[in-house]
């Protein structure tokens, strides 16, 4: 069976280099995908959601998204190299 990689709030935010508040917001404003609840206070966010949700907005069909095409790639490389370390551990 496959691991699934599952994201903290706080790891996620610093992995899209942006706050824990603007995570929350994007969530609330329907922006983001929401987490998954693993508990009552915990919540976590599967990395492939993550991906596919970064892939959406990056699109280089996008005309506005376009110039993020690299970003999305350097945080797609640090994703799989987080992922590689875990994975040695």
């Amino acid at each position: 069976m496959d691991s699934i990689d599952m994201l903290t709030t706080d790891e996620l935010a610093k992995k899209l280099r942006i706050t824990t508040v603007t995570l929350r917001r994007w969530v609330k404003a329907g922006q983001f995908p929401a987490p998954v609840r693993i508990g009552e206070n915990s919540v976590r966010w599967r990395e492939s959601t993550i991906s596919k949700w970064l892939d959406q907005q990056t699109s280089s069909e996008n005309p506005e998204n376009a110039a993020l095409d690299i970003e999305q790639d350097e945080l797609a490389e640090s994703l799989k190299i987080a992922k590689h370390k875990k994975a040695t551990l």
